[in-house]
């Protein structure tokens, strides 16, 4: 198998109960280094911890304005092969319509006529709306990446209609948030949509701090919601679990029912990274209908412009939300405000929890869930999972 097929494989992951124990400790580690004291993760990571602040943020980006984009772990070309309506909805499509014989890998062979034409009409809807002529697009944490800016240039521009169009790009530092601003501005439109300029079909930057939910935007706003570097990064904070997971739910809600996409690339291979995207039970598909994992080779290091991880692969997650996920998932231990940040107010002084305890309280749920009998394994791949969750 060549390296382009291998890059494009799809990772089985099978979380057996001992797996699953062993990843909840590991979980519980990570939240005791890197959130459990703030002065002792900064002491033994002061680089990593310094990427959950956005004082090192805003000095950074003050200092790199003259230069040119950077790009964290992939750009838009290396990922474009991931970014097409077919792969993000794990549907297979034929002319126009859905293909009929593409029936969930965990159908009964007696399923009826009528649900197999309900479980077509869902995947065509999720199809439809990642459509870059449909699709609204969300990027967490844009920082100066031209990611947002490629995937504008090569046709998505947030839904074609007026009362749908949106394409946001979030970042909690003002300062970037104003280079932005200032690098799209009407000219760059121009340059872009030529005489089809249309305000409506620009860009919006907003200064956001995804931890801090809930985002200024109603439910289901989305189709497709992009992360790049940006678990890492919340990794590093202070209270990292408890905001790993409410910044998952919040994109959960934000997704669109009818198949909303969440990608997230990270270098966290799926041992150390499932669990976030899972109840506080262990159990991936209350949330998500499918969830695929996919590797891609790691950026060269030192090219201009670019973030290496430090690994051979990246890993790219597509997660397409179960319908009526938020409902069972969505619980208001958030922040009531939304999380629009004001400039003038330090990240320390936004939230009404402490993180630190909420992290510890969420490490133990972690490490207790791990420990409930007889859990159903979870499994990711081409052909589904034992529970019913389809992986694309």
């Amino acid at each position: 198998m060549n390296a382009k097929a291998t890059s494009l494989n799809t990772i089985v992951v099978v979380a057996a109960d001992e797996k699953r124990k062993e990843e909840r400790k590991g979980l519980e580690s990570i939240s005791l280094l890197v959130a459990g004291s703030s002065d002792r993760s900064y002491h033994k990571h002061p680089t990593m911890a310094l990427y959950s602040r956005v004082e090192y943020w805003n000095e950074r980006y003050q200092k790199s304005r003259n230069q040119p984009p950077y790009e964290w772990y992939q750009s838009f070309h290396t990922l474009s092969h991931l970014l097409n309506p077919e792969t993000l909805s794990g549907c297979s499509v034929s002319a126009s319509h859905l293909n009929l014989n593409n029936t969930p890998d965990n159908a009964d062979d007696d399923a009826s006529a009528s649900t197999t034409a309900m479980t077509n009409a869902t995947k065509a809807k999720a199809f439809q709306c990642l459509h870059p002529n449909n699709c609204r697009v969300l990027v967490l944490g844009c920082g100066n990446s031209a990611f947002g800016a490629n995937l504008f240039e090569a046709g998505w521009r947030g839904g074609n209609q007026s009362d749908r169009q949106r394409f946001v790009q979030v970042d909690f530092s003002p300062v970037v948030i104003d280079q932005m601003k200032a690098r799209y501005n009407d000219e760059y439109y121009r340059g872009v949509l030529g005489n089809t300029n249309n305000s409506k079909a620009h860009m919006e930057f907003l200064c956001c701090d995804v931890t801090q939910a809930p985002l200024p935007f109603e439910n289901g706003s989305f189709d497709l919601i992009i992360c790049k570097g940006v678990f890492d990064a919340v990794l590093c904070s202070a209270g990292s679990v408890f905001n790993i997971r409410r910044m998952v739910k919040e994109c959960i809600r934000l997704l669109n029912d009818d198949g909303g996409v969440l990608m997230v690339v990270t270098y966290g291979n799926p041992d150390n990274r499932v669990v976030f995207l899972e109840d506080e039970e262990g159990e991936l598909d209350t949330y998500w209908q499918g969830v695929s994992v996919h590797t891609v080779p790691s950026m060269v290091r030192g090219r201009k412009g670019g973030g290496h991880s430090g690994n051979k692969s990246d890993f790219v997650y597509l997660c397409r939300k179960k319908r009526g996920a938020w409902k069972e998932s969505y619980a208001l231990d958030t922040v009531a405000s939304t999380s629009c940040v004001n400039p003038d107010v330090g990240t320390a002084a936004r939230g009404t929890k402490d993180p630190e305890s909420e992290n510890q309280e969420g490490a133990k749920k972690a490490h207790s869930g791990a420990t409930a009998t007889n859990k159903k394994d979870t499994k990711m791949s081409g052909k589904g999972t034992k529970n019913g969750t389809k992986a694309a």
